[in-house]
């Protein structure tokens, strides 16, 4: 913004000096509204790039930075960590360590230039993966069914709803027994 000043002197205030101009540069301050991105799988990645819109202001080369991201429940998800250096992308792989869907919540700081904008939160929605052990039932009888339902807890995580597909079981010595088939439906 240019400013045209007009100074003046003297008791009377007659005294009219030549106009002068001031030139005063004024950068943009980034502002981004709260983010909620797609709710992500435990050990993927989620990645937030804002980009100017009707609300947010995100000035062109816009880096961030966070503090330590805090996990709801506590310390159900790994992989969230500060960042001190300003960086352009906000992105981390996290890990659900849980059976229930978990969230991370980032409080983010927009740099532009000297400019710094006020914080906004990005909230990660991490969903659990099922992880199941081996399993290897008590023997059964030939002409016997047998079952198995994995159990969440001592180191399987087993969210709630998960269903289970399978390739046609592979008999040992080959041939040996029938009624393995295949099961694409969870």
């Amino acid at each position: 913004i240019t400013y045209t000043v007009t100074p003046t002197s003297g008791a009377t205030g007659n005294c009219v000096g030549a106009d002068f101009t001031i030139t005063v540069a004024v950068n943009p301050k980034p502002f981004i509204a709260n983010v909620t991105p797609t709710p992500i799988c435990s050990g993927i990645a989620f990645s937030v790039t804002p980009t100017n819109g009707s609300v947010d202001i995100v000035p062109s080369g816009t880096t961030y930075t966070w503090a330590t991201p805090i996990s709801n429940p506590v310390g159900a998800i790994t992989g969230g960590t500060a960042q001190a250096t300003g960086i352009a992308t906000i992105s981390q792989t996290l890990t659900n360590t849980t059976s229930s869907p978990a969230t991370l919540e980032y409080t983010i700081t927009p740099t532009s230039g000297t400019c710094v904008g006020a914080d906004f939160t990005v909230t990660v929605d991490v969903n659990p993966k099922p992880f199941i052990a081996s399993v290897t039932p008590t023997p059964i009888c030939s002409g016997t069914a047998f079952s198995v339902t994995p159990t969440d807890g001592s180191g399987n995580i087993v969210p709630s709803g998960t269903t289970y597909t399978w390739a046609t079981p592979i008999s040992n010595p080959v041939g040996a027994i029938t009624g393995g088939t295949a099961q694409a439906t969870g």
